[in-house]
């Protein structure tokens, strides 16, 4: 089963590294103190190119396996799925969330925090 979103690509030609991030919303995004510090997080300026600070769109994904595991828990549960226990083992097997995929976007330079938040929910 698979997930997708879009989201607005950073203009190459005139992002700059932000000045100040919001570390409050980069955690409700995922990101460690540890990542916030090392991570260069850029901020939309806009140009004659894009005029807005984006140009294009980027794809952020969410796979999710159905597994042996999965599958039991689906037929377990009969009417009344949980589906937080689907998501939690899903997540134990390594599923990459539609957030984390959108951070690996930001740690790229390639879209910001704002953009994955618009696009996520969790």
């Amino acid at each position: 089963i698979m997930a997708q979103r879009l989201v607005r690509k950073l203009c190459e030609s005139c992002k700059k590294p932000a000045r100040n991030v919001d570390v409050e919303m980069a955690q409700f995004v995922g990101f460690s103190e540890e990542e916030i510090r090392n991570t260069t997080f850029y901020q939309p300026v806009g140009c004659e190119k894009c005029y807005a600070g984006y140009r294009g769109r980027l794809c952020i994904t969410e796979a999710l396996l159905f597994t042996n595991e999965i599958r039991k828990l689906i037929l377990k549960s009969a009417d009344s799925i949980d589906e937080d226990v689907i998501r939690q083992e899903a997540l134990r097997n390594g599923m990459l969330t539609l957030r984390a995929s959108g951070r690996g976007r930001v740690k790229e330079g390639t879209t910001t925090i704002e953009e994955v938040m618009s696009a996520t929910v969790e």
